[in-house]
């Protein structure tokens, strides 16, 4: 794996960006042209939580003809613009290359196998956290793991191949035989956090602190674990709920992503998260009225028609 292009330079991918860098030829590809000047006038700075920074340099492009063929290409777009991202990432497709998502949401990886094929696609889950601060510059909020896996059939020396690189750029990697498991696992965290916060404006930490929106997130996670375990994945209604609420705490001081778009008058991932779950839900016949009210609540809220009172 000597080219790496990452397609979505926000927080993570750039965070993603800056790691891999050190050990592979990256090519950063963003729509945003000031941020793509700025990181190759001035180079990629990563702010760590201790106030320090680090400038990487690293290229970019607003367009993937400019790049040329890589060995993988990361997806770390919103999940909303996946196939478009997917489309306008053919030109960096050569005989080997692979495709892995990183993203928010359930579907992206079904979708970019609908356009690249599914034994070239990879999918996965990352708990470090990001925070776009700017053009040209992100703060690296916390380390995590990266956990990964094929979605197709994937040569396993080239997933090993990816979990050595990512070892060596410090990003945790774990490679695992079913990683739509993990997709599910952090789709239920995000449906008991980011909506809620996104809703009653306010930071994650105060979901366990206070009963009403305790008991929200705890109604849309139980309604999550019943499809999910409808749709052939095992988990415990009462343990999820106990894990959702841990992160709520271990990152309280944490705006979600969900509110960030809401407050930043942007399209969020509600239909990749919640919506999903609904749809599904009621493939199923399984009650998730919860979840579809707070579809249509944060919908409403990212339409920017709400009255300022």
């Amino acid at each position: 794996m000597k080219r790496i292009a990452i397609v979505g330079a926000g927080a993570m991918g750039s965070i993603y960006g800056a790691c891999l860098s050190q050990v592979a030829d990256v090519n950063l590809i963003d729509v945003w042209e000031e941020h793509v000047r700025k990181i190759n006038e001035e180079g990629l700075r990563v702010e760590w939580l201790d106030g320090t920074e680090k400038v990487f340099k690293v290229k970019a492009f607003t367009d993937a003809r400019d790049v040329g063929v890589v060995d993988l290409v990361i997806i770390f777009v919103k999940s909303y613009v996946t196939e478009e991202a997917t489309k306008s990432s053919l030109p960096l497709v050569g005989d080997n290359t692979l495709f892995l998502t990183l993203q928010n949401g359930l579907g992206n990886a079904e979708r970019i196998a609908s356009i690249v094929g599914k034994d070239r696609v990879l999918c996965g889950t990352t708990t470090a956290g990001g925070t776009f601060l700017g053009p040209g510059r992100v703060r690296y909020a916390g380390k995590g793991e990266t956990n990964f896996g094929p979605f197709g059939k994937v040569d396993k020396e080239k997933l090993l191949e990816i979990k050595e690189l990512f070892e060596k750029a410090g990003l945790d990697p774990k490679l695992v035989e079913d990683p739509l498991k993990n997709v599910w696992r952090k789709l239920i965290i995000n449906i008991g956090i980011n909506p809620v916060t996104a809703i009653a404006r306010v930071l994650n930490g105060r979901i366990p602190e206070d009963p009403n929106l305790k008991a929200l997130s705890e109604l849309l996670v139980e309604e999550a674990c019943r499809v999910a375990n409808a749709e052939g994945y095992e988990f415990d209604v009462e343990e999820m709920k106990k894990v959702v609420l841990d992160v709520a705490r271990k990152t309280g001081r944490n705006r979600s992503s969900m509110l960030q778009d809401i407050l930043n008058r942007r399209k969020t991932e509600i239909e990749a998260i919640n919506g999903e779950v609904v749809l599904r839900g009621k493939k199923h016949k399984i009650p998730v009225g919860g979840n579809e009210a707070i579809t249509l609540l944060v919908k409403f809220l990212e339409s920017g028609k709400s009255d300022e009172i």
